[in-house]
């Protein structure tokens, strides 16, 4: 399914994508807070073939994310349990040229439509690492709401382990925070 609104659209990920992805995918910028981190395109060819089979075994949803001239990064939700109605946004990296635009919020606000209008799903968790101050602060300007903070809780690619800030967004706040983003959006 492809997810468009605002000139960015959404694309399912394929293995062609490497092509564009790899133009930017090894940028330090983009892994500073990662848990892994793409250092060429062999790791990014793996990364993507490990997003194919999640999304073989419907365990995610992953795109690639576009404006009208380039490929501009890719995000997805995943461990998506049918049971609880429940998944994970995230894994999301972005063209550093692109960071501070509204391609981000756009992306958020196209994802969370699909799993609350199309999907019915009833929560969202998103996780990021304490330290990464301007993502915990763009989970937080789509709604997102701090739940819990997991001490040493995932090991890094540097080989630390990391605080993660455990965010929800529940669909019972879908339509309020629908306006809001709609309106910083559409600004």
């Amino acid at each position: 399914m492809v997810l468009e609104k605002n000139n960015i659209r959404l694309v399912p990920i394929v293995s062609e994508d490497i092509n564009e992805l790899k133009k930017f995918a090894f940028d330090d910028k983009l892994w500073e807070f990662g848990l892994n981190k793409l250092s060429n395109t062999a790791e990014l060819k793996a990364y993507i073939n490990d997003a194919l089979v999640k999304v073989e075994s419907s365990s995610a949803i992953v795109w690639v994310i576009h404006n009208a001239n380039e490929t501009i990064g890719t995000t997805r939700i995943a461990n998506i349990d049918c049971n609880t109605k429940t998944a994970q946004l995230g894994w999301t990296w972005i063209n550093p040229k692109f960071q501070g635009t509204k391609v981000n919020k756009i992306s958020k606000y196209l994802i969370l439509q699909y799993v609350f209008e199309e999907l019915n799903l009833e929560k969202i968790i998103i996780q990021i690492d304490k330290q990464n101050i301007v993502s915990n602060k763009a989970a937080q300007s789509i709604g997102a709401k701090l739940q819990e903070i997991i001490t040493n809780h995932l090991k890094t690619w540097r080989g630390n382990y990391r605080d993660t800030n455990v965010y929800t967004i529940e669909k019972n706040d879908w339509q309020n925070i629908k306006i809001q983003l709609l309106n910083k959006i559409d600004l």
